[in-house]
This record gives C-alpha cells, sequence and structure tokens, in this order.
C-alpha cells in the first residue's frame, strides 16, 4: 500500500501540483529538499509544498523526477529516482540516482527527505 501512495506523491511533484502531493501527506507532513539553491530546506504542509515548487520554477525552466524504483522496510521507503531538469538556455541536464526517504504515520507520509548518496538512504530501512 505505501508503494502506491510513494508513486502518487512522484505523479504529483511531475505534475507540480502541491494540493495532490498535500493531499498524500500528514497535516503536518514535511519535504526536505537536497536541490540545488534550496538544499537543506524543509517545507511544512501544502503552503510549504506550492513554495517549494515556485522556487524550483524559478531556477528551472522544465523539472521533473524519474522514479527507477522503490525499496520498502521497516516502515519506511526508499525512491530511487534521478532529477531531470532544463535550465533555461541550456540541454536538459539529468542529476545521478539519489534516494527519497519516505516516513509514514499510518497512510499518510509523514515525511520525504531527499537523500544525495543513494546507499546513505537505503541504509535506513
Amino acid at each position: 500500500m505505501n508503494e502506491a501512495i510513494v508513486r502518487r506523491v512522484f505523479d504529483a511533484y511531475n505534475a507540480h501540483d502541491a494540493d495532490a502531493w498535500a493531499a498524500e501527506m500528514t497535516e503536518d507532513g514535511t519535504f526536505t529538499s537536497a536541490y540545488w539553491g534550496i538544499d537543506g530546506r524543509t517545507y511544512v504542509g501544502r503552503d510549504g509544498l506550492a513554495d517549494y515548487f515556485s522556487q524550483m520554477g524559478e531556477q528551472w525552466e522544465t523539472f521533473a523526477l524519474e522514479l527507477e524504483r522503490v525499496e520498502m522496510g521497516n516502515g519506511k521507503a526508499v525512491a530511487v529516482a534521478k532529477l531531470n531538469a532544463k535550465e533555461p538556455g541550456t540541454q536538459v541536464s539529468v542529476s545521478p540516482e539519489q534516494g527519497f526517504l519516505f516516513e509514514f504515520r499510518g497512510e499518510k507520509v509523514l515525511s520525504v527527505v531527499t537523500v544525495p548518496n543513494l546507499e546513505d538512504a537505503l541504509s535506513q530501512l
């Protein structure tokens, strides 16, 4: 069941839809980004996610996450993905594989943390 939630979060991310993502999270759910220019920032709830998408839109002409797989363990999930993004006036750039560590509260996402080092992310399962 939680893998389906992770996949819906990625669909919402790629649609840049803060409402759809927030629907999968607890009211106090958080997302901590590791992306250029906003690394280390934590965004809370629907308004925080809307702020995140706004900031990403200021830096990138296009951006989307390419979900490769989801690993589950100990009530957590790690989504393995790459960021495909295009800066204005450049070609598409692709990040290396990284992990998105999901923690759950019941059937909702409590937190998502971008972990650039995939092995570090997987070690938390």
